[in-house]
Parts: C-alpha cells; sequence; structure tokens
C-alpha cells in the first residue's frame, strides 16, 4: 500500500503474504451489525452525529467478524459489543484530560467488578451513559455462565487496558516518547486485545490453568505484536498529522534509531516477520492439552485474530489512515 507524507510517498509493505489463516467474514455478520449497532447507538454515548457518523463507517461489527470469522453467534455478538465500547473508550481518552481518565477507569472497573456504577446526580453525562451501556455489556458476559476465576481476568485485564490509556494519554500531555520495550509493553494493554482474549477463553471455556500457562502468555505477546505493527503501520499518517503519534511504533523507531518515515516502515516490517516466525513455531508445538474442540479453536483464534485486524485495517483504515488530513474519531 502506498501513501503520501508531507508530498513523499510512503511505501507500506505488505506484512501477512504468507500468514496461514485466510482472510474470511463471518456470515453471522449482516444479522449482528444489525443489532449490536442499535444496542450501541442508543446510549447516544458521543452525543455528536459527525463523531457517531465517523464510528458507524468504521464497521464495527465487520471488525468483529474478521476476527472471529468461525464464532458462533452468542461469541460473535458479544465480540462486536466489546469493539463498540473499545472504540468509544479510545475516542474519550484521546480527547479528555487525565484527570477525567482516572476518574472514569475507577468507575468502570467498579462497576465490572461489583456490577455497581457507583455515580451521582454530580456525575457527567458521558460517564453515566458509559456506565449504562457496561452494566448491559456486563450482562451480556454473565449470559456465558463464567466462573469467577473467568470475571476476574476478565477485569484484571480490562483495568489494565484502562490504566495504560491513562499512561499514554500522560505522555501525550508530557509530549513523552518511550523506547520500543517500553512503548510495547504499554501498547500491548492499550490495543485492548488481552481483554478480548479473556472474553475469548471465558466463551470457549479454557480451563484457567491453559489460560495461565507461561504457553499461552508467550504466544499472546506474539499475537499482539504482530497487531500492535499493523494497526500503527496503518494509522500513522494521520495520527502524525494529528500530532498525535508519540504512541506508534514508527514514530519510535524513528526518534530511537534516528531514521526516515520509510525507514522505520521497514524495520517495522522486519520486527513483524520475525515476529510471525516466532508465533508460527510456538503454535506448531502447542502442549498437549487434548483435541477439544474448543482449546484448538482458542489457539487458532489467536491467528485469526491477526488476520483479521490486517483486513479490516486494511478496509476501514487504509483509505484513511494513509490520507494527510484524515480524521479516525479523535
Amino acid at each position: 500500500m502506498v501513501g503520501s507524507y508531507t508530498g513523499k510517498v510512503i511505501h507500506v509493505p505488505a506484512l501477512l503474504e504468507s500468514w496461514p489463516w485466510p482472510a474470511a467474514i463471518n456470515p453471522l455478520y449482516e444479522q449482528v451489525q444489525e443489532e449490536s449497532t442499535s444496542w450501541f447507538r442508543k446510549f447516544d454515548l458521543y452525543r455528536d452525529r459527525k463523531k457517531q457518523a465517523i464510528h458507524d463507517h468504521l464497521d464495527t461489527a465487520k471488525f468483529g467478524a474478521s476476527v472471529c470469522p468461525k464464532a458462533d453467534y452468542a461469541l460473535l455478538r458479544l465480540a462486536t459489543d466489546y469493539l463498540h465500547l473499545g472504540f468509544w473508550i479510545d475516542y474519550f481518552f484521546d480527547t479528555s484530560p487525565s484527570d477525567v481518565i482516572r476518574q472514569l477507569t475507577e468507575s468502570i472497573a467498579h462497576l465490572l467488578e461489583s456490577g455497581d456504577p457507583r455515580l451521582d446526580s454530580s456525575s457527567p453525562q458521558s460517564h453515566i451513559a458509559c456506565m449504562e451501556i457496561l452494566r448491559d455489556f456486563r450482562k451480556r458476559i454473565e449470559t456465558f455462565n463464567p466462573s469467577q476465576e473467568d470475571l476476574r481476568r476478565f477485569v484484571k485485564e480490562y483495568r489494565g487496558f484502562l490504566e495504560a490509556e491513562l499512561t499514554q494519554a500522560i505522555d501525550h500531555e508530557n509530549k513523552v516518547i518511550r523506547d520500543i520495550e517500553s512503548y510495547l509493553s504499554i501498547r500491548r494493554s492499550t490495543i485492548a486485545i488481552r481483554p478480548g482474549i479473556a472474553l475469548l477463553g471465558l466463551a470457549l471455556g479454557i480451563p484457567q490453568e491453559i489460560l495461565d500457562d507461561p504457553y499461552t502468555d508467550t504466544l499472546t505477546n506474539a499475537c499482539l505484536d504482530m497487531v500492535i505493527i499493523q494497526n500503527d503501520a496503518y494509522s500513522w499518517n494521520v495520527e502524525q498529522v494529528r500530532k498525535a503519534d508519540g504512541h506508534n511504533i514508527i514514530t519510535v523507531l524513528m526518534k530511537q534509531r534516528d531514521i526516515d518515515v520509510q525507514e522505520a516502515y521497514e524495520h517495522a516490517a522486519q520486527l513483524h516477520r520475525e515476529t510471525q516466525e516466532h508465533f508460527l513455531e510456538l503454535h506448531a508445538k502447542r502442549p498437549d492439552w487434548g483435541n477439544e474442540g474448543s482449546i484448538q479453536a482458542f489457539f487458532d483464534g489467536l491467528g485469526e485474530f491477526v488476520r483479521g485486524v490486517d483486513e479490516w485495517s486494511s478496509m476501514c483504515l487504509g483509505e484513511h489512515a494513509l490520507s494527510v488530513g484524515a480524521g479516525f474519531l479523535k
């Protein structure tokens, strides 16, 4: 893919030419799109038609159908609702000061843990609407009859996402650009996949000992790093136009290695290739946890997620993120 950067052509390398999981759209996409979109809109979180229209253009249901191509209705609906929430929270955090983010983070975590929104009449309307939709989302999680361990895992990972978003906001306020290792440690949480993987494990009934195993954590990190590189490669151009590219691997590489943007893209592509090889080697050596279909579906789901993110990003981000001056929610 080719984009522009202040008049200079940027070549974005193809990243998944030999990836063994093919692109696919879940056949339940249209049904879930209608139902999940209606569910999200009724809470009127944006309170702004233009922002809502941008959100709609992202086609969140197609994102869900791309990353969960084989999911049944219940799982696809859960994933799509989760993505709707994630896009709004990402927007809200990117447009709010750190003290507001800190307050909402605590409210969200408390609600997910206890079901109690912990709000009063003085709470901002945006916080009230957020608590309402999260309380409804929590009810959807409960339809899977999760164990307490499942719920704790999801809440822990979601809190990690929120706290990382707060760290990113503080970095942005202070104009901090991290080194690659520090950046990835934060980005693995801000990309909001870990809570999604916790939901996948919950929905498929994956035993806690498998989710806790170092093998699963290592494979998950490889999945995360590939998705980070893909997402950052597609979104960097529009982020640098908005002066919001401090948390992007392209900017991090340019600063740390003192290289230009095209060299940074090439270096990111090399990191992606190395991570692909690592992921595929690990995936082929999965411990003997039995041949139960849900276990296979969980680990294949990580590979499907990598492919789905790339497909959706090229469809819904690429046409905008590689055009100087385009807007993407923020």
